[in-house]
């Protein structure tokens, strides 16, 4: 999900002393307090993921109250209306997941790795599906020519065609 602003690295840390003071949850407890943070930090997957699917809602919308085939938007065509009302249907879904996942940990009263791992593979499956019904619904004009005049008719090509590959990561 375009996660190229994260550096990931190797970190060692040898005959490094921390005072007392210093120590989170005591001695021995540090494993447990890194796995329930990464577990809050999962939950950005999910949300992301739900405001793609809006996004790519929003996209389809657009394109197919715009285009018209066989005089009429694509929209009203029976198909189409079936795949956004099924992208409409997912990124709600996403996003109810996203949000009561977020508010189970900000309750704190459990431990949500179960909750954040459920939602980050429901969510990353959605919004695949939501970009690639989106990429349906705008068809041929969703890919980029290599000639200037078909980049021209194909004006937003790229963000569609970027948010599928951004989907795989």
């Amino acid at each position: 999900m375009g996660v190229r602003g994260i550096e990931n690295g190797l970190m060692r840390f040898t005959n490094v002393r921390v005072p007392r003071e210093n120590l989170l949850w005591g001695e021995g407890k540090g494993l447990k307090l890194a796995l329930i943070t990464l577990n809050t930090g999962r939950l950005t997957l999910p949300a992301t993921c739900a405001a793609a699917g809006k996004w790519c809602l929003q996209v389809a919308r657009r394109f197919a109250a715009e285009r018209v085939q066989w005089g009429r938007p694509v929209g009203q065509h029976e198909a189409v209306a079936q795949m956004i009302a099924d992208i409409a249907a997912k990124s709600y879904a996403m996003e109810a997941v996203a949000d009561l996942c977020s508010l189970l940990a900000d309750a704190g009263r459990s431990d949500i790795r179960l909750e954040a791992a459920i939602a980050k593979l429901w969510n990353s499956d959605g919004a695949w599906d939501v970009c690639d019904q989106a990429l349906q619904v705008r068809g041929a004009s969703a890919t980029c020519g290599s000639t200037a005049s078909s980049r021209a008719r194909t004006r937003s090509c790229a963000s569609s065609s970027r948010a599928r590959r951004s989907m795989r990561t």
